[in-house]
């Protein structure tokens, strides 16, 4: 299935688009006070980049993946894929040893 790129805002730079026909679901995903990202906490305003293959929002920051990144990998036609998505694949593919080195920041 192709991903469906989302435009670019202030908020957001990169990522896939949801069906937007449910307006209770639009309404929800303006809330400010919705939990995003690993930390589970709001948007407050601050960039946030999505996973291309599983669609989740996360802080920039949360990733390490600052604005600039995020626009660069926009204009160069670049997917980013979050950390669990990357194992989930990895997994399935059969391959674990380098994938994995990544997670030390979980421990």
């Amino acid at each position: 299935m192709m991903p469906v790129h989302k435009p670019l805002d202030e908020e957001h730079v990169s990522g896939n688009e949801l069906d937007s026909s449910n307006d209770e679901e639009d309404e929800s995903e303006d809330d400010p006070n919705k939990l995003w990202c690993i930390c589970n906490q709001p948007h407050n305003n601050r960039f946030m980049i999505c996973c291309d293959t599983c669609e989740e929002w996360y802080h920039g920051k949360c990733v390490n993946i600052t604005k600039a990144m995020g626009q660069q990998m926009e204009a160069e036609g670049k997917e980013w894929i979050c950390l669990f998505c990357k194992v989930i694949c990895t997994v399935r593919s059969g391959y674990s040893e380098p994938i994995f080195n990544e997670l030390s920041f979980i421990t």
